[in-house]
C-alpha cells in the first residue's frame, strides 16, 4: 500500500518544483547568451556596477572622489558575490539567477499568505518564465535584486504587523534598508511606513517600534553618508543623482535624454552646474537641477502634465522601454528569450497581458474587501510615484513584478471560474475592466522606436577593446562609424585604440574629428593634447589643454598638462596653472589626488615648494596608489621581454615605479624590495637608484641613502635635483662645506630654483654663524 504523502511534505515539494524550473530556464538562458561579448564585458550600466564592485574589494575605493551616485547595494552585494569567486563574472551570472529562482519561491509563500496555493501556483509560474525579468536577471542590473528585497520586506512586515514581538519588526526593518541600499527611490516608503506602524502599534509602543524598526535604516545611511563624506567631505545621504534625474525627467527633452548612453552628451547634462555656474558641491549641483526643474515645471504646467502622462503610460504601458540594453542582440542569440519575450504590433507580451489582470486583480481583492489589497495598492502606487517624479524604464517596474504577477493570477483565475460557471452576468464587469485596461496599456499611444537605436557595434567594439581584443575591435569600430550613432564617441575610442597599437598620426586624425563634433567637449581636447604633446608637438598639445582650460576651468588635468607643457617656455604661466589646481582643489573636491601631487612636484621642479612639503596625500590614497602601480606594474612585468634591452628597460622601470609607490605609502619593506629588483634587471637605472636614496633617507640611513645618490649622479651628471639631494644629506651630517658645494653645483645648473637658493642661503647663514 502506498504511504500517504502528509499536506507538509506535499507543500515543500511545490516550491521545491518550482524553485528547480525557475533555475532551469534561467541557466538555460545564461547558457544561450554566454558568447555575447557583453556577458564577460558589461556595458553601460552593468559596467558601472562592475567597476564600483571591484574597487569595493580594493584599496581604490579610497580614491573615490565624489559620492555614490545610485545607492550602493547592488554593488556591494556584487563586491561580496566577487570575493567568495574570486573575481570570477561568470560566477555572478549564475549566482544572480538562483537567487531569481528563490525569489519565485518567496513569492508563492506570499501569494498563498495573502490568497490561496492556486493564486500562489500560478503567480509563480508566471514569475518563473517571465521574459523580460530572465533577461534582467542575465545581466548586471540592481532591479532583480529589489525585487527579492521587495517580496522579503512584504512578507516580513505583513507577519510583523499583528505580531507583538519586536524582532519581527527588525527583521522587517532590515529588509527594508536592504531595499533602499539597492536603489534610493525606496526612501519614499519611509513616511508610509512610518504611518502603518502607528496605525498597528499605537501609543508607547508606536515610538518603540519605529525606533526599532528604522534602526537597520538609520545604521544604513549613516554607514553610506560616512563613505560619501570620506570621498567628498559632504554629507550626502545615500546617492547623488536625485537632482539630475529629477531635471531630466521633467523636460521637453526628455525622449532623448532618458535613452543617452554615457558620453559626451550625457557627461556634458551631468556638469551643467559646473560648466554654467562654476558649482562644485555635488549637493549644491543636485539643488541647482531641482531648482531649474522647479521653474520649469511653475511656468508650463500644461507641457509638464503631458511629460507626466507619458511617464505613466511608460510605466503601465506594454511597450519594454529599454534604450541602454539592447535586447534584441539577446534574442538573437536565445529562443528562450525569443519564446518568452515578444511584440505583435503594438501588443507586448508578457507585460501587455500581465498588466490589464494585475489590475483586475486588485479590483476584485479590493471589492472582497481584502486587506491584502489595500497594502498591495499603496506600495505600487508610491513605487510608480517614486518614478514618475524622475523617468522611467522598463527595468524600473521590474521590482513589483512579483506582485503583479499575484495579482494577475488571482485575476485571471477568478476569470476561468467565472467563465467555467457560466455566470455571464458576473462576468461583464471582471472582463469590461479587464478589457479596458488591455486597450489602454496596448495602445500605440507615442511612438518609443526612437528606444531601438542601440548602437550594437560601438558597444561590442568597446566591449572587445576593454580587453585589449584589438583584431575584433577596429573592423567593429569602424562599422560604428558608418552606423553614425554617437559618431563623436566612436571616434575617441578608435583614436585610443590606435594610440595603444602606436599609430599616432591616426589617433591624431580620429581625434581631430572627434573634436570636430564635439568642439565644446573639454575631455577630447585633454585627450588630443596629450597625444601631440606626447609626440612632440608641445605647441599643438598647449594649444588643446588651453582651449580646455578655457571651456571648463575646472578641468584639472586640461591645467595640469598646460603647465608642464608651459615649464620650459614660461615659468610663471606654468606656476600659475600649478597654483590655481591647488586652489582649486579646496573646493572641488573632484580633483584628484594623483593631480593635486603632480602640481605640488611641478612646483618644486620650479623651485617653488620643497617635495617633502608635497607628500601630504593621505595614508589610505597612497595605499590605493601603491595597489594600482602595482596592477599596472606586473602587467608590464608579465609582458616584457627581458632578452631584449627594451624589455629589460620596461620591466627595470615598472619595479622602480612600484617601489616609489610602496615608499610614498609607508610599505618600506616592499619599496626596497622592488627598488632593488629594478637595479637587479638594470643597474643603470637612475630613478630607481633616487628612489632608493629617499627611501634610506627617510629610514635614516644617510650612508646608504649618499652611496645611491652618487650613483644616480654618475648616470645622470647634470641633475640640479640629484645635486640637492646629496646637498641636503651632507647638510644633515654637519659638512656644511661640501653641502654648500653641492647647492651650488645645482643652482648653476638651476638658477631659478628657489628651494636650492633657500637651502644654500641656509648653509651660508650658518657657516658665518659665530
Amino acid at each position: 500500500m502506498q504511504k500517504p504523502i502528509s499536506p507538509s511534505t506535499r507543500d515543500f515539494k511545490t516550491p521545491l518544483l518550482l524553485f528547480i524550473a525557475a533555475l532551469l530556464i534561467r541557466l538555460i538562458y545564461l547558457f544561450q547568451i554566454k558568447d555575447i561579448p557583453f556577458f564577460s564585458q558589461p556595458i553601460i550600466d552593468p559596467l558601472e556596477y562592475d567597476r564600483l564592485a571591484r574597487m569595493l574589494l580594493t584599496a581604490k575605493e579610497a580614491l573615490r572622489s565624489t559620492a555614490f551616485y545610485q545607492a550602493p547595494g547592488y554593488s556591494y552585494f556584487l563586491a561580496f558575490v566577487y570575493k567568495v569567486f574570486g573575481g570570477d563574472s561568470s560566477a555572478a551570472h549564475v549566482v544572480q539567477v538562483v537567487f531569481g529562482a528563490f525569489n519565485v519561491v518567496l513569492l508563492y509563500h506570499m501569494a498563498k499568505l495573502l490568497f490561496n496555493k492556486p493564486t500562489a501556483i500560478l503567480s509563480s509560474l508566471i514569475l518563473a518564465f517571465y521574459g523580460p525579468m530572465i533577461f534582467y536577471e542575465g545581466d548586471f542590473y540592481r532591479e532583480p535584486l529589489l525585487a527579492v528585497a521587495a517580496v522579503a520586506c512584504f512578507i516580513l512586515l505583513w507577519r510583523a504587523k499583528d505580531s507583538r514581538s519586536l524582532g519581527a519588526w527588525l527583521a522587517a526593518g532590515a529588509a527594508y534598508a536592504a531595499c533602499v541600499s539597492i536603489r534610493e527611490n525606496m526612501l519614499l516608503f519611509a513616511p508610509i511606513l512610518l504611518f502603518l506602524i502607528w496605525q498597528k502599534r499605537k501609543q508607547v509602543l508606536w515610538v518603540r517600534t519605529s525606533l526599532v524598526f528604522f534602526l537597520p535604516f538609520a545604521a544604513l545611511v549613516a554607514f553610506v553618508s560616512h563613505k560619501n563624506f570620506q570621498a567628498t567631505g559632504e554629507r550626502v545621504f545615500v546617492a547623488s543623482q536625485s537632482g539630475l534625474g529629477f531635471y531630466m525627467g521633467n523636460q521637453p527633452q526628455m525622449d532623448r535624454w532618458t535613452t543617452l548612453q554615457p558620453g559626451i552628451e550625457y557627461d556634458q547634462l551631468s556638469r551643467m552646474p559646473l560648466l554654467k555656474e562654476g558649482i562644485t558641491s555635488s549637493k549644491e549641483a543636485s539643488r541647482w537641477y531641482h531648482a531649474k526643474t522647479f521653474r520649469f515645471i511653475l511656468r508650463n504646467p500644461g507641457s509638464w502634465l503631458k511629460i507626466m502622462f507619458k511617464k505613466f503610460m511608460l510605466f503601465w504601458g506594454s511597450y519594454e522601454f529599454m534604450p541602454n540594453e539592447g535586447v534584441n542582440l539577446y534574442r538573437d542569440e536565445s529562443p528562450v528569450l525569443r519564446f518568452l519575450m515578444f511584440r505583435l504590433g503594438s501588443f507586448s507580451f508578457p507585460f501587455g497581458l500581465l498588466a490589464p489582470l494585475a489590475v483586475l486583480g486588485l479590483a476584485l481583492a479590493f471589492k472582497e474587501k481584502k486587506e491584502a489589497a489595500v497594502w498591495i495598492g499603496i506600495m505600487i502606487a508610491v513605487y510608480m510615484a517614486s518614478f514618475l517624479i524622475f523617468h522611467v524604464r522598463a527595468r524600473f517596474r521590474i521590482p513589483v513584478i512579483p506582485f503583479f504577477a499575484m495579482l494577475g493570477a488571482y485575476g485571471a483565475l477568478r476569470l476561468v471560474r467565472q467563465i467555467r460557471e457560466k455566470s455571464w452576468a458576473a462576468l461583464a464587469k471582471p472582463a469590461g475592466i479587464f478589457l479596458a485596461c488591455a486597450a489602454l496599456f496596448n495602445a500605440p499611444l507615442y511612438n518609443f522606436s526612437y528606444a531601438e537605436q542601440f548602437p550594437k557595434n560601438y558597444f561590442t567594439a568597446k566591449s572587445f577593446h576593454s580587453v585589449k581584443n584589438y583584431e575584433k575591435a577596429l573592423p567593429l569600430y569602424l562599422e560604428a562609424v558608418k552606423d553614425g550613432l554617437s559618431p563623436a564617441e566612436v571616434h575617441n575610442d578608435l583614436a585610443v585604440l590606435y594610440s595603444e597599437q602606436g599609430q599616432r598620426e591616426a589617433a591624431a586624425s580620429e581625434l581631430e574629428k572627434s573634436v570636430a563634433l564635439a568642439p565644446d567637449y573639454d575631455k577630447m581636447r585633454v585627450t588630443l593634447g596629450i597625444l601631440y604633446a606626447e609626440s612632440g608637438n608641445l605647441a599643438k598639445g598647449r594649444e588643446h589643454f588651453q582651449k580646455a582650460v578655457d571651456i571648463n576651468p575646472y578641468n584639472p588635468y586640461g591645467r595640469l598638462n598646460l603647465g608642464i607643457t608651459l615649464e620650459k617656455v614660461d615659468a610663471k604661466a606654468a606656476e600659475d596653472q600649478y597654483n590655481k589646481i591647488l586652489e582649486l582643489s579646496k573646493t572641488f573636491p573632484m580633483t584628484e589626488a594623483s593631480v593635486i601631487q603632480s602640481a605640488k612636484e611641478g612646483l618644486w621642479r620650479l623651485g617653488k615648494t620643497n617635495l617633502s612639503d608635497s607628500q601630504v596625500i593621505p595614508e589610505k590614497q597612497l595605499q590605493a596608489f601603491a595597489a594600482i602601480e602595482k596592477e599596472k606594474s606586473e602587467d608590464i612585468i608579465r609582458k616584457a621581454d627581458l632578452s631584449t634591452r627594451e624589455g629589460r628597460i620596461a620591466a627595470s622601470d615598472a619595479y622602480s615605479n612600484l617601489g616609489a609607490a610602496y615608499s610614498r605609502a609607508g610599505d618600506f619593506k616592499n619599496a626596497e624590495k622592488n627598488l632593488l629588483k629594478s637595479l637587479d634587471i638594470s643597474y643603470e637605472q637612475t630613478p630607481a637608484h633616487v628612489n632608493l636614496g629617499l627611501l634610506y633617507k627617510k629610514q635614516g640611513k644617510p650612508d646608504k641613502a649618499l652611496q645611491h645618490y652618487e650613483k644616480a649622479l654618475k648616470l645622470t651628471s647634470d641633475s640640479h635635483v640629484i645635486l640637492n639631494n646629496i646637498g641636503r644629506i651632507h647638510e644633515d651630517r654637519g659638512d656644511l662645506k661640501k653641502a654648500e658645494d653641492f647647492y651650488r653645483q645645482a643652482l648653476k645648473l638651476a638658477p631659478g630654483n628657489q628651494v636650492i637658493a633657500r637651502n644654500l642661503a641656509k648653509v651660508l647663514g650658518k657657516t658665518k654663524a659665530p
